[in-house]
């Protein structure tokens, strides 16, 4: 018994049979601007690509965007899903917010942005992503179910640390 369980340690140190299986990756690098203009100074961006099958292998990565640049190490090979946050600071309007540091994020992105569907194959290099900041116009019936709806503010709340 003693030696079965030297034996499973080994072949676990040899990594043949734990842990989960990976995916095959590549290097993204490209651009990200927002309708056709770059991302403004000061804003907080990042990126992340995960896989998008539903085949019970799940990896991702994920980087900063910085002066609308990005690059990322280990984008899995395949169907992927690419998110975006994209948030620019304000001033708070309440003066004991100001007091205490507290500033306002709010997002550059619309309100019914949703992750992109993108295939990441290995002789591709990057991708150059442009982001609609506009909302999507709906049909009345449309305004009216989404007007009963409470709908979630696109802003966030910080303390200054």
């Amino acid at each position: 018994m003693r030696n079965w369980g030297m034996i499973l340690g080994m072949i676990c140190l040899l990594g043949v049979g734990c842990g989960s299986p990976k995916l095959p990756v590549v290097t993204w690098e490209g651009e990200v601007t927002l309708s056709g203009k770059p991302i403004p100074a000061g804003a907080i961006a990042e990126i992340s690509v995960y896989t998008a099958s539903g085949e019970g292998i799940s990896q991702g990565t994920r980087g900063e965007i910085v002066n609308g640049h990005y690059l990322l190490e280990d984008v899995p090979v395949g169907d992927v899903r690419v998110s975006f946050n994209i948030v620019e600071r304000i001033p708070s309007k309440n003066p004991q917010d100001v007091g205490r540091g507290i500033t306002i994020c709010q997002s550059l992105l619309s309100e019914d942005f949703q992750p992109l569907e993108e295939k990441a194959i290995k002789s591709e290099k990057g991708k150059n992503f442009d982001l609609s900041t506009e909302k999507k116009k709906f049909s009345q019936s449309q305004k009216v179910k989404k007007n009963r709806v409470k709908s979630r503010k696109n802003t966030l709340t910080y303390a200054k640390r």
